[in-house]
């Protein structure tokens, strides 16, 4: 909740173009946290160098004490089929846990996708089943 002085009012800069990943370091000493929207900067960087500058973002938010928000593809998958495909996505799900991330946002697949619980409850369950495995403390 907010104090009459809005002291806790944060702010969440979202990162969706190569110009936000090339000021990233500039962003979060002036952020709350961070969201990285995948399917926006999936539009601006090649494939191979995506999931290089999320982990490249994850770390160095990590070491500043700066909060991680994954959104968009998450478990995209599901918006159509029932865990049809969701092996490969709740495997990146995990490996995102393990590099940082804090938080992940479902979209379509939970405001347009024929399976949004079943969707919730299997990031919940890939979610767990990272951290019980990886110490975010020890690490970081």
């Amino acid at each position: 909740m907010l104090g009459a002085d809005l002291t806790h009012t944060q702010i969440i800069a979202k990162i969706d173009t190569v110009e936000a990943v090339h000021n990233f370091e500039g962003i979060i000493k002036q952020a709350d946290g961070v969201v990285l929207l995948r399917n926006e900067l999936a539009m601006e960087i090649e494939p191979e160098k995506l999931m290089i500058a999320q982990k490249w973002m994850t770390q160095t938010a990590n070491l500043a004490s700066i909060p991680v928000f994954l959104q968009s593809q998450v478990l995209e998958s599901m918006v159509e089929n029932n865990l049809a495909g969701a092996r490969q996505e709740t495997m990146d799900v995990s490996s995102s846990v393990m590099e940082g991330a804090d938080v992940f946002i479902l979209s379509h697949e939970t405001s347009q996708g024929k399976y949004a619980v079943e969707a919730t409850v299997l990031l919940a369950k890939a979610i767990a089943e990272a951290e019980s495995i990886y110490d975010h403390e020890i690490t970081y």
